[in-house]
């Protein structure tokens, strides 16, 4: 049995621990883009032109022309570190001096052990108590999971002001995936959507976060867009925006 509490941020101090987890998402993202990236037919067609260059132009035996391998790999991997760390920085400017409005928030997920054990009890709690000292009974709980709710940006006004959320940061600690932890954080997000009385709120990813994609559409959510992402001006990823309308959810738990 494995017990998980949701619990919405409002102390600014707890934001270091969604810092540490948005860390390691960003590292979980880039590793799998990496990955993603190799496995492209782009990546061969590279080796072969590399291969070729150092044959015919620069006089290179044939059979040493494999190094190329080792150039492309290294070059690709040059892109997504400098991208990986870009990202990260970023991400946690983003965090600093941030207010949220009552109508967006970060919310934890906390469970107790390394692992999850079936059966999986949901509860949800105040922002009274400090994530990192929770306890369920006389077992500690650790950090596990998080999503954050902003307020969309729209410039060319195509919806009332300030009456769609943006759902990010969602990620899940992979020891503790398969419990369920990231649909209940995305329903959290949504139920605190609806009380607040918000129209909608949208999710948007990209064809790396698989799970993500999943996620939405087990949970029911609209596909509105596919477009085409550019990634390091040569590489194209495939680009989703998801959306889900805010209506009643049934015996609704708001975490305020």
């Amino acid at each position: 049995m494995t017990h998980i509490v949701i619990k919405k941020v409002s102390d600014p101090a707890d934001l270091i621990y969604v810092q540490k987890l948005q860390s390691k998402r960003i590292l979980e993202y880039y590793t799998n883009l990496l990955v993603n990236i190799l496995m492209r037919e782009l990546i061969i067609q590279g080796t072969v032109f590399l291969s070729a260059v150092l044959y015919i132009v620069m006089g290179v035996p044939l059979f040493l022309c494999w190094i190329s391998v080792f150039f492309v790999i290294l070059a690709v991997s040059v892109l997504v570190i400098s991208g990986y760390y870009a990202n990260k920085s970023q991400a946690i400017d983003e965090f600093e001096g941030e207010e949220f409005p009552e109508k967006t928030g970060i919310w934890l997920a906390l469970a107790e052990g390394d692992t999850v054990v079936k059966p999986f009890i949901f509860t949800k709690q105040g922002t009274n108590r400090n994530p990192s000292t929770a306890d369920h009974g006389t077992k500690e709980l650790k950090i596990v999971g998080t999503v954050m709710t902003k307020l969309k940006n729209d410039p060319d006004c195509r919806e009332p002001p300030n009456s769609v959320a943006v759902v990010s940061n969602l990620f899940v600690l992979p020891s503790h995936r398969g419990a369920g932890i990231g649909a209940e954080l995305l329903r959290t997000a949504l139920q605190h959507s609806t009380y607040t009385k918000l129209r909608a709120v949208e999710l948007e990813v990209d064809s790396v976060e698989e799970n993500a994609r999943k996620l939405c559409e087990g949970q029911d959510w609209v596909l509105e867009v596919m477009s085409p992402k550019k990634l390091f001006r040569i590489l194209r990823l495939d680009k989703y925006l998801y959306r889900r309308a805010c209506t009643v959810w049934p015996q609704t738990e708001i975490l305020e």
